[in-house]
């Protein structure tokens, strides 16, 4: 996200990366785009200097508000001595920009504003910085607009000023004083964004190793997390876990989400370990208790297994009509082709009468194989494992039957430890089913490859789709379906590496698990790619419809010529040698007319019968 970020906005610096807390400092202001994405800028008695976003720019945003729960997350925050509100841009921030807003020194009025740690200190703190923003507010540039933090909106009486010197009051500990000594920060991915928060904090190096790229890898998750969400309120409802009213509550807000999801505003930022922790965490924001309650009967062991099991289905349904856009393509380009004739090989070398035709309708048929492994995959994933919690089910009197037709699945994954076994089974299937149809497009680009070669010339396509050399001027690579090649073998090999993950693992969930998703996921994109881009290249192939009439594919011919004679009432084996004798004596003449009439010859494609086959394979 970083990069993606920074390339957009045009900002450089990262200076405020290894920033401490210490007393040392000025006041900080937290930049809010329309996305919500932060970075920071710290205001000096010259220029504001921006910085990208990255784990300082999510620690100031997201981890601070630990401090003070009853805060909501972005309106306001103060810390010892930092103060950061929103500005809101109204559009995209140019590297020649500046913001000149004043300095107030707090060097050492920010070791005696937190002596006292009393209302009237903080009071003045918030005073005080109103005055700054307010007194410079001309200076901010007019693509900026200043959005107000304190006013009666946001901190509705004197109780929040209250509640945040009682907070701090009570936990001196955590507000050391001193130039040399940081105000050390609970960070939130070690407080409330954890599900499992037991009231310490765990080491970062240890946080970081453990989380992993999750953040990323569940976006792709995020949407069947909250549709699963939705399902288990409903549950919840109605065996009086939770009231009408809060459902209510619950799936507004779920829907929320949702739609954030779908517009591409949700994030998961590195407050949070996984999707699970970030959904909570927005519901128990906007709903208090409610929001608690939603995890009531589930792990989220079971969660990102429900998540998996649906996002899956999904992805095999995009599979298979991949699989069904290439198949109708690689149909009709067969009947288009079908008289024009090319050789066939065995061992490299020359060998029968083929054609565009036949070669083509034959990746069309072996699609229907991968269409089967897909629906085999399909019913592994059409099965529910939500309700089995961490593994062995709960004492609160869930019923699984009702989330199971909600979310549309077929049955249950009815025994708790089964559905918890089925985590990595489930992605073996679909690896497999996925390798199938990898292997078909690897095959079908190695030939396109190799036919498009000047010694060869059956195909080509456009310049525009391929190619050229930085020293060569002649050439046109195939490099699009070199890289399917590649890319395809590459799927190929995930079946193996799921399994070498998984394999002989214990009864129970276990932390390797997480890796399936590392694997799995970019191998799911990398496959609709090369469906995608294989389809491409073919609704633009171009066929030399002449080449069979070059003489060195003569003798392609000669088991024609065998035939002819069987047909003719000779024994087979003495036409063989008759044949034979012509070739090694140089008078063997070809006729390059061949007449083939059975199923799946030249002559006779079966189509029409491979289209029906097609079509109830796609029914399952």
């Amino acid at each position: 996200m970083e990069n993606k970020f920074k390339n957009k906005y045009k900002i450089s610096s990262t200076r405020l990366q290894n920033w401490d807390y210490g007393w040392n400092a000025s006041y900080f202001v937290t930049i809010n785009t329309k996305n919500r994405v932060p970075f920071f800028g710290e205001i000096t008695n010259k220029k504001m200097q921006l910085s990208t976003i990255g784990e300082i720019a999510n620690v100031f945003w997201l981890e601070i508000p630990q401090h003070f729960p009853f805060v909501k997350l972005g309106e306001f925050i103060i810390m010892p001595d930092h103060i950061h509100g929103v500005i809101t841009i109204d559009k995209p921030y140019a590297e020649n920009d500046k913001i000149a807003l004043a300095k107030e020194n707090t060097k050492t009025k920010g070791q005696q504003r937190f002596q006292n740690q009393g209302e009237n200190t903080l009071s003045s703190i918030v005073g005080s910085f109103k005055s700054v923003v307010t007194k410079h507010a001309h200076k901010i540039n007019s693509k900026f607009k200043w959005q107000p933090l304190f006013n009666d909106k946001i901190i509705p009486n004197k109780e929040a000023y209250k509640n945040i010197a009682a907070y701090i009051k009570a936990n001196p500990s955590k507000w050391k004083q001193g130039k040399d000594k940081a105000a050390p920060c609970l960070s939130q991915k070690q407080g409330d964004a954890l599900l499992w928060n037991k009231g310490y904090t765990i080491e970062n190096a240890v946080e970081k190793f453990t989380v992993g790229n999750d953040r990323a890898l569940d976006m792709a998750i995020a949407q069947y997390d909250l549709l699963a969400s939705k399902a288990h309120t409903n549950m919840l409802c109605s065996i009086g876990i939770i009231s009408k009213s809060e459902r209510s509550q619950l799936i507004t807000e779920l829907n929320i989400l949702l739609q954030q999801v779908e517009d591409g505003s949700f994030i998961i930022e590195e407050a949070f370990e996984d999707v699970h922790s970030k959904i909570e965490y927005e519901l128990t924001k906007k709903l208090g208790d409610a929001g608690k309650k939603v995890h009531t009967g589930r792990s989220r062991n079971d969660q990102v297994l429900v998540a998996l099991h649906l996002n899956l289905k999904d992805e095999i349904v995009a599979f298979k009509q991949g699989v069904e856009s290439l198949f109708s393509q690689l149909q009709e380009l067969s009947e288009q082709y079908k008289e024009v004739l090319i050789p066939g090989y065995t061992h490299m070398q020359v060998a029968m009468p083929s054609s565009i035709g036949l070669w083509l309708g034959a990746y069309a048929e072996l699609l229907i194989d991968d269409i089967h492994f897909l629906n085999a995959a399909y019913k592994v994933a059409d099965q529910n494992p939500l309700g089995s919690g961490a593994g062995y089910g709960s004492s609160i009197p869930l019923n699984r039957t009702q989330t199971t037709k909600e979310l549309g699945m077929a049955t249950l994954k009815f025994n708790s430890v089964a559905a918890q076994l089925s985590r990595g089974k489930l992605e073996k299937a679909v690896s497999f089913a996925m390798a199938s149809v990898a292997s078909t497009l690897s095959r079908l680009a190695m030939d396109v490859t190799l036919y498009m070669n000047e010694n060869h010339g059956f195909i080509s396509f456009p310049k525009e789709l391929t190619t050229g050399s930085s020293i060569m001027p002649h050439k046109k690579n195939p490099d699009v379906l070199e890289l399917v090649r590649a890319k395809c073998n590459k799927i190929q090999a995930l079946p193996t590496e799921l399994t070498l993950i998984t394999n002989n693992l214990p009864t129970g969930y276990h932390r390797d698990y997480q890796l399936l998703k590392e694997s799995l996921f970019p191998a799911i994109t990398s496959l609709k790619d090369c469906l995608d881009i294989t389809g491409f290249m073919f609704s633009h192939l171009e066929v030399n419809e002449s080449v069979i009439l070059d003489s060195k594919y003569d003798l392609v011919f000669s088991v024609e010529a065998v035939n002819k004679l069987v047909n003719d009432g000779i024994p087979f084996r003495d036409a063989y040698q008759q044949v034979g004798k012509q070739i090694e004596e140089g008078n063997f003449v070809p006729n390059k007319k061949p007449v083939h009439t059975h199923e799946g010859s030249i002559g006779n494609l079966c189509n029409l019968e491979i289209k029906e086959k097609f079509r109830k394979a796609m029914e399952g």
